[in-house]
């Protein structure tokens, strides 16, 4: 198919068309355009999610601080619950002035990375209805290495007496301390949602597989290339890359071990 266009040579004018050689190199111009675009676009909405994620976990230490300040005693390890007051979400519920009407199902967008694909949703593991159900968490308390403590080390059990931690605790460093990570839905889901403040080790490297070709649902991992991002006890907020050689990242994750941690 032509498209005539009009020429003019010196006094004379004539019609010419595209040729289809031509026509092939646009499109074989445009095609590279797109081909180029595409993944810088991709990566552009990748780099968006790991922000909004940051973000979120940057809320959720500037509401630890403010619920610690609320305290007045230093702790700094409270339950997701008790920070809901903090994230304008009081109306939920509050574990430092207590209710009995607690709504755990909310899909609270602040407890999730918006990378994770997962439900909305988790089953209650700890309710006697069968179908009850609690809002996903893609966020997960320091435990510790696997053996020594961390800022929610006694978060082990849902209920219970817990070993409670504080600031003068910490003797390792706040910026260097580990408070939050992230946790994934994919493969293995963790089996707790926001309302139990779930929690896991650094005993393996962000984004471990396991033998099974499966993360374990007591590590930290996420959907976003090369590491994960976690929230730190003063309240910074930083990307730990996989690759973390694994005496730093445990380091990381306990209290008062002793180490010494500059940079990683």
């Amino acid at each position: 198919m032509k498209h005539p266009i009009r020429v003019t040579i010196g006094n004379r004018e004539r019609e010419r068309g595209f040729t289809i050689v031509e026509l092939l190199v646009v499109f074989s111009i445009i095609t590279l355009l797109v081909s180029l675009l595409l993944p810088a676009i991709g990566r552009a909405r990748a780099t968006a999610r790991q922000t909004t994620c940051k973000n979120r976990l940057r809320q959720l230490g500037i509401a630890t601080h403010n619920w610690s300040d609320r305290r007045g005693d230093g702790r700094i390890d409270p339950s997701f619950l008790g920070l809901l007051p903090f994230l304008d979400q009081a109306n939920l519920g509050d574990d430092v002035l207590p209710t009995t009407n607690i709504d755990r199902e909310p899909a609270l967008a602040i407890f999730r990375c918006p990378s994770d694909t997962g439900s909305e949703h988790v089953l209650d593991p700890f309710s006697n209805q069968a179908d009850a159900k609690n809002g996903r968490c893609n966020f997960a308390g320091v435990e510790g290495d696997g053996l020594l403590r961390g800022v929610y080390f006694d978060w082990k059990r849902p209920y219970g007496p817990r070993q409670k931690t504080y600031w003068q605790d910490v003797d390792d460093g706040a910026a260097y301390t580990l408070a939050v990570g992230e946790q994934n839905s994919d493969p293995v889901d963790p089996a707790l949602g926001w309302f139990y403040t779930p929690t896991a080790t650094c005993l393996n490297l962000p984004n471990y597989v396991h033998p099974n070709g499966q993360t374990g649902p007591k590590d930290f991992g996420g959907h976003h290339s090369g590491g994960v991002n976690f929230l730190f006890v003063d309240g910074s907020v930083r990307f730990v890359s996989q690759h973390v050689d694994s005496a730093v990242f445990r380091a990381l994750a306990t209290i008062q071990n002793g180490e010494v941690v500059i940079d990683f």
